[in-house]
């Protein structure tokens, strides 16, 4: 016999996967510092040192999400919050649906609005131009990374339809 999956999801970083992005980041760095210090062409050298700088600062979030771990968004009966940001609670009825989407083998699931322009009233001006992105490329109006999450996105999808939400 299956268990009923609870009323609320919350999604954690997880260590095992932070440690992973955090070497994932590593290589990159140095990766784009052998582009830097190696290439005779100044275009590919400043694109090294502009990826050694970026992938730092990627690690640094990276290594703090480890340390101080956290719960970047919740999933319950009433909607998705996010506790760490400034966007509160996404009722289930403001979405219309949701899908699975691939970019460079990193999935997302993202979400259409009913009203995109109601809900994203909440958000930046840039994150609602990187909204309204998205849709052009055909993944939803938001989109929700699981990398280095725990758990997953199986989970999310599976609480999605148990409840019959969408």
């Amino acid at each position: 016999s299956t268990t009923p999956m609870s009323e609320r999801v919350e999604f954690r970083y997880s260590p095992q996967g932070q440690l992973s992005l955090v070497v994932v980041g590593c290589v990159l760095v140095a990766a784009s510092w052998f582009v830097a210090v190696t290439n005779a062409d100044v275009v590919y050298r400043t694109a090294g040192w502009l990826g050694v700088g970026f992938f730092a600062l990627c690690i640094f979030i990276t290594l703090k999400r480890l340390l101080v771990g956290g719960v970047p968004f919740v999933f319950d009966l009433g909607g998705i919050s996010f506790p760490t940001g400034s966007f509160g609670l996404l009722p289930w009825t403001e979405i219309k649906s949701y899908a699975v989407v691939t970019v460079r083998g990193n999935y997302f699931l993202a979400f259409s609005f009913h009203d995109p322009d109601c809900v994203l009233s909440r958000v930046s001006a840039a994150k609602r131009r990187w909204a309204s992105a998205n849709q052009r490329l055909g993944w939803g109006h938001w989109a929700l990374s699981f990398s280095g999450l725990t758990p997953g996105m199986d989970e999310a999808i599976a609480f999605i339809r148990e409840h019959s939400l969408l």
